[in-house]
């Protein structure tokens, strides 16, 4: 008898155990839930205004995407990223599709060096945007991440930059005056810089191995394009209209790999065919 009422009591002790952890699951995940729901991190100026709203997702265990800013006043201004969001003590490693989409109050968005990618569409149509300094250890930009810009002027990369790719449409119809891509960029893509009216002068370093479609056509400002050693890939119509014989404004090695390339793929023209005044259409609300 001694024996049942032993074994009765522990199979009791185990379901209370039992129910016990259950309701403990049941509370974390609760608060799990109602956490992520919450999402959010307010952006304040100097005097403690709010500005807008951040929000993100969680990529793995420490690490936070910001998915969309959301204005809280209807005035220009700048936004400034954290480098940690601060209640979740997650680090900020990327910038999502279309995050700012259509922003047009802000002027310009600085982002912490741990970001690490740009995605597709980010910052499409902000039109107030007048300047973008590159985190250090981005490695790529989505397509459409900064298109149409319009007041965009300066893009600064970091003198220590490992960005690798610079997506389709990436600085299509901003304002940009001068461009000196970086030491490590392999790859600019189609469109990449189409239409930037008023950009003169181009530098590209030796690791760029491939550039795109049209990627500088329409911009008719350009005086001089310097290209790097080693282009293996050039699209058609990859350097707008500029012939390729006239030396004050393609400069690059002769004997080169580019040379090379250049020759078999690139012919000197005097004007885009009627239909080529666009570059293929590109949904960007669809941008992953």
């Amino acid at each position: 008898m001694k024996k049942l009422l032993a074994i009765i009591l522990v199979v009791l002790m185990s379901i209370s155990v039992v129910s016990c952890n259950r309701k403990k699951d049941e509370e974390e995940k609760s608060s799990v839930k109602d956490y992520a729901d919450s999402r959010k991190y307010q952006i304040k100026d100097a005097n403690g205004t709010v500005l807008g709203e951040l929000t993100y997702d969680f990529k793995g265990t420490d690490e936070a995407i910001i998915t969309k800013y959301t204005p809280s006043i209807a005035d220009l201004h700048s936004v400034v990223i954290p480098e940690v969001i601060p209640d979740a003590e997650r680090t900020v490693v990327g910038i999502g599709s279309e995050a700012f989409y259509a922003c047009s109050y802000v002027t310009a968005v600085y982002m912490p060096n741990t970001i690490t990618h740009i995605g597709d569409g980010a910052f499409y149509q902000c039109s107030a945007m007048y300047k973008v300094i590159l985190p250090e250890e981005l490695t790529s930009i989505g397509k459409n991440a900064f298109a149409e810009c319009s007041s965009l002027t300066i893009i600064q990369f970091c003198e220590d930059a490992v960005v690798s790719t610079i997506g389709d449409r990436a600085f299509s119809r901003c304002s940009i005056e001068q461009l000196a891509i970086p030491e490590g960029v392999k790859t600019i893509g189609q469109g990449a810089f189409f239409e930037c009216e008023y950009l003169t002068s181009v530098s590209l370093p030796d690791s760029v191995e491939a550039i795109g479609e049209a990627a500088f056509a329409g911009c008719e400002a350009i005086e001089q394009i310097t290209l790097g050693a080693n282009i293996k890939e050039m699209g058609e119509y990859a350097l707008g209209t500029i012939p390729t014989d006239t030396t004050e404004i393609l400069v690059f090695p002769e004997g080169s790999v580019t040379a090379g390339t250049i020759d078999s793929v690139y012919e000197a023209i005097d004007e885009l065919p009627e239909d080529s005044d666009s570059l293929p259409e590109d949904n960007v609300d669809n941008a992953e």
